[in-house]
C-alpha cells in the first residue's frame, strides 16, 4: 500500500546474477493480503556495470474474496424446549489454514418472511476449518418455544481476506402447537344432596414455555 516503495517491502526475491542483457522474470509472490501492491526493482551493479533501479510501478490491487453464504432452517416439529440446529454453509472463503469465516451471525425470526421486522434470536458461528476455496458447513442450535413460523438469515461482516455477505431470508420452518390429552374427569364418590362432589382428571402433552400462557382447565 506504498505508493512511493519507500518503506520496508512485505516480499523480496532475488534472482541469480544475469549474464547478458535480457527479460527477467519476478519470482511469484503468493499474493495471500487484500490491498493495493507496488513493485521496484533494482540491479545491484557489478565490477563492469553500475547499479540501477526502477521506481514503484503502477498499482496492482489484489481483491476480497466474496464467498457463499446459505442457511438452512431445522426441520419441522412441535413447539418444545429442545435446541433444533440450523445449519450455515459457507463457499470457496479464503482463510489461510485459519478458521473461517469468522463472525457469521444466524438471526432467527418468528412471524417474519422479510427477515427485517422482528426482534431476531442470535447465534454465533464457530468450530470448523475451511480450506481455502473449499465449503465448509456449521451447526447452529435455537430454541422454538412458540407455535409460529421461523425464518432464517446469515450475516457475515467480512474479515481481512472475505467481503461480507448475507444470506438470502429461508424458511419457514413450521413450528406446531402441542396437542394436549385429558383423562375423563373422575368423582371422588357418591354423595348424598346438598353435598360436595370433587373430581379430578390429567393434563397430558402439553407445553408450558418460560411464559405461561392463560389457559383453563374448565369442569362442566
Amino acid at each position: 500500500t506504498d505508493p512511493t516503495c519507500a518503506g520496508a517491502p512485505i516480499r523480496t526475491a532475488t534472482q541469480p546474477a544475469p549474464v547478458a542483457n535480457g527479460n527477467y522474470n519476478m519470482p511469484n509472490f503468493i499474493a495471500d493480503t487484500a490491498g493495493t501492491n507496488h513493485f521496484s526493482v533494482s540491479y545491484s551493479g557489478d565490477s563492469l556495470n553500475s547499479p540501477a533501479s526502477v521506481t514503484c510501478t503502477a498499482p496492482l490491487v489484489v481483491s476480497k474474496v466474496t464467498p457463499g453464504l446459505t442457511v438452512t432452517p431445522p426441520t419441522n416439529h412441535v413447539v418444545d424446549n429442545v435446541t433444533h440446529n440450523a445449519t450455515v454453509t459457507v463457499v470457496a472463503p479464503y482463510t489461510q489454514g485459519s478458521p473461517s469465516p469468522s463472525g457469521i451471525v444466524v438471526n432467527q425470526y418468528l412471524n417474519d418472511a422479510t427477515c427485517s421486522v422482528a426482534t431476531p434470536q442470535q447465534a454465533t458461528v464457530s468450530g470448523a476449518t475451511v480450506s481455502g476455496g473449499g465449503t465448509g458447513g456449521y451447526s447452529v442450535a435455537f430454541l422454538q418455544q412458540q407455535a409460529g413460523s421461523y425464518y432464517y438469515k446469515a450475516v457475515f461482516a467480512g474479515d481481512q481476506f472475505n467481503n461480507g455477505q448475507t444470506s438470502t431470508c429461508v424458511g419457514p420452518l413450521t413450528v406446531s402447537k402441542a396437542t394436549p390429552s385429558l383423562a375423563i374427569p373422575t368423582p371422588t364418590a357418591n354423595v348424598s344432596a346438598p353435598g360436595t362432589i370433587s373430581a379430578s382428571t390429567t393434563l397430558s402433552n402439553a407445553f408450558f414455555g418460560p411464559t405461561l400462557p392463560a389457559s383453563q382447565v374448565i369442569f362442566n
